[in-house]
């Protein structure tokens, strides 16, 4: 909720060439710790309790950012309790997918091309690679439920300006563009958070990825041998395949720890 009173000052600043910003409040019991934080635990305990074993959560991009505006917003730090709540879905054991989309618009979806990333780093680029329509999110979120590419990976989503006769992105191309990658949360961490197992997630997917690599370099090394192309560029293609098969099964199975340890008793109003 916006304050009144802070309109009127902001005006009175925007005269005098000063630019101050409206300030606001939040409703009982809206704020965003309750919202994003105790809303969201209560939400990973009834899902394991009723056996749900994917989980899709859609939060916002900008977590890497401290001084990020949505964190002002009331003083509620809106972006730091969506991080932890993402964290403990990440050590949940559940299988997750995790996306943060840039700033959400009424457009029509399926209209323009679509930017992943990690950590971010979408930010940087032009002001049209910030934005997304709600419908093209929802369309992601409902793809990541059943991809192979997308268990257990925590990536930000944009896309670009509308371009006449674009074609539509392939929702499973775009995932698997990352790479393996994904986001990383010992990137302001918010404050309390148990990095442990974050960084041990890290030396797994560098132990992985150094894997691929050496698989990669072998696999050409024989076609760069071979008199016969085709068969070894099939021969490439499975080992690749089986290579993001065993990574989304390790990382399916990696220890974690229960974020229904940490949640509260559910609340039916959260």
């Amino acid at each position: 909720q916006i304050k009144e009173r802070s309109v009127a000052w902001a005006l009175l600043n925007k005269l005098v060439r000063r630019s101050v910003r409206p300030s606001f409040r939040w409703p009982k019991d809206g704020e965003p710790e309750k919202v994003d934080w105790t809303g969201a635990l209560n939400q990973l305990a009834v899902a394991k309790a009723a056996g749900v074993r994917k989980v899709v959560y859609v939060g916002s991009m900008g977590g890497t950012q401290p001084d990020n505006f949505l964190n002002t917003i009331g003083e509620g730090n809106i972006l730091v309790w969506k991080r932890r709540a993402e964290m403990s879905l990440v050590l949940s054991g559940l299988d997750y997918t995790i996306i943060h989309p840039g700033g959400l618009t009424n457009e029509e979806g399926g209209q323009r091309q679509l930017l992943v990333g990690v950590d971010d780093e979408l930010l940087d680029g032009p002001p049209a690679a910030r934005r997304i329509p709600r419908a093209d999110v929802a369309a992601v979120a409902v793809a990541c439920l059943s991809l192979r590419s997308a268990a257990n990976v925590s990536f930000d989503l944009a896309s670009t300006d509308l371009e006449e006769g674009a074609e539509p992105t392939d929702i499973e191309t775009l995932v698997s563009s990352l790479g393996g990658k994904s986001c990383d949360y010992t990137i302001n961490a918010p404050p309390g958070s148990d990095l442990e197992p974050f960084l041990n997630n890290q030396e797994r997917a560098r132990d992985w990825i150094q894997q691929w690599r050496d698989m990669t370099s072998q696999s050409m090394g024989k076609l760069e041998q071979s008199s016969g192309v085709a068969e070894p560029k099939k021969q490439v293609q499975r080992w690749i395949q089986n290579w993001k098969d065993r990574t989304a099964d390790r990382a399916a199975e990696a220890p974690a720890a229960s974020a229904a340890d940490e949640a509260p008793a559910v609340d039916s109003e959260a």
